[in-house]
């Protein structure tokens, strides 16, 4: 997809650069231009996948005995799907969303080499290329690290959209 949207946008369009990067101290506004298209790239990435299961959990909530009996008891088709059937699905969707963090490193790497973007996948790239393996399990550890956070938090938000996910 980076292939894809560098030969729309940078080649035929000529509205953003293919490769590079601004730092933001300088010039803020070509940073934006920079930035763009890997940010892109990686968003549409990850959303296609959380919002299929979105989709598909949201399907399922609807067709559930709950959602039945809060439509029977006369409340507007808008509070059912945000109140009831949006709420339960949200449990589906965080857990996607704590799983495509470790998804993210290994994208954000192709992501970086693809449009010549400095990050962390780059650095882990170069590392490995270099064979300076202290840096390279720097790099990993910090990835691990994040992962570990963001299902954490899921963790938490579990416990916020339903009352019945308690720990202790």
């Amino acid at each position: 997809m980076a292939l894809v949207v560098i030969l729309i946008f940078a080649v035929h369009l000529g509205w953003l650069p293919s490769i590079g990067y601004t730092r933001p101290q300088e010039d803020f506004v070509d940073f934006l231009r920079h930035i763009t298209l890997p940010m892109t790239v990686v968003a549409l990435n990850i959303a296609a996948t959380v919002l299929r299961f979105q989709r598909q959990d949201f399907l399922e909530q609807m067709h559930l005995d709950y959602v039945r009996t809060a439509r029977a008891k006369g409340l507007s088709e808008r509070l059912v799907m945000w109140k009831h059937v949006l709420r339960n699905s949200l449990m589906t969707t965080f857990t996607v969303v704590g799983l495509q963090m470790a998804y993210l490193s290994g994208l954000i790497t192709i992501v970086e080499t693809v449009f010549n973007y400095p990050g962390i996948g780059y650095l882990l790239l170069n590392s490995i290329r270099t064979r300076d393996f202290i840096v390279v399990q720097g790099v990993v550890l910090f990835m691990v690290f994040l992962v570990i956070v963001v299902n954490l938090i899921v963790d938490i938000l579990y416990t916020v959209l339903d009352p019945r996910v308690r720990y202790g």
